[in-house]
């Protein structure tokens, strides 16, 4: 077997790669959504003040989790409208406005999968703000590409937190409350922020879109 070299420490042969860190792992599917390249993506992580004085990975080990993730699409994954019933096109595409708007155009359209998700989550929950609904339906897709549990991001939804800060408070509570196996793990202690976060976006997003409107 070959050797790579990686930042984690010296050669190592293949089959004894140390594993990233699931907050890395996160970190790069949201700046992978958000159309940012692998090199640019290691230069915002690098950024991030969360990871300052850790081993991030190289640049070919971030390109893997972006091809191991789904999240690397080629023109015959894109979404259109040509191909779409209509109806949904209608959901889908404030949504394909918001995303192109908030990532200067480095994702000029949304893969056949998140616009599933989109279409799914914004049937359920159409008062929430297209960034959320697509921010939300990239964990979907990664959760499910990954066959792990999405049952904490349904709490989300069934919560509502975007509604109102009683709902976001309550949600926090029943979260915390819910699953406090979560924190016996790294890895759920990163489970238990990411869906944190996510609530969290979703009411400022709401704040946000009311402030406008106003």
């Amino acid at each position: 077997m070959g050797q790579e070299q990686t930042s984690f420490g010296q050669n190592r042969r293949r089959a004894g790669r140390p594993r990233i860190p699931r907050d890395i792992e996160i970190a790069i599917e949201g700046f992978a959504a958000e159309g940012y390249t692998p090199p640019q993506i290691l230069e915002a992580l690098q950024r991030k003040a969360d990871f300052k004085g850790r081993a991030l990975p190289v640049i070919k080990t971030i390109k893997r989790i972006i091809e191991r993730e789904g999240l690397a699409a080629d023109a015959s994954e894109w979404w259109s409208l040509a191909a779409a019933d209509p109806d949904d096109a209608a959901t889908i595409l404030p949504v394909l406005a918001t995303v192109i708007e908030r990532t200067a155009g480095r994702v000029p359209s949304l893969t056949k999968a998140q616009a599933d998700w989109v279409l799914k989550i914004r049937c359920i929950a159409p008062d929430l703000s297209p960034w959320s609904a697509f921010r939300l339906a990239i964990s979907y897709r990664v959760r499910v590409h990954r066959e792990e549990p999405t049952a904490d991001l349904d709490e989300l939804l069934a919560f509502t937190p975007w509604r109102s800060r009683e709902h976001l408070e309550r949600f926090l509570r029943v979260v915390n409350s819910a699953h406090p196996d979560w924190i016996q793990t790294t890895g759920g202690w990163v489970k238990l922020a990411q869906v944190i976060i996510l609530a969290m976006e979703m009411q400022k997003g709401a704040e946000d879109d009311s402030k406008r409107q106003g």
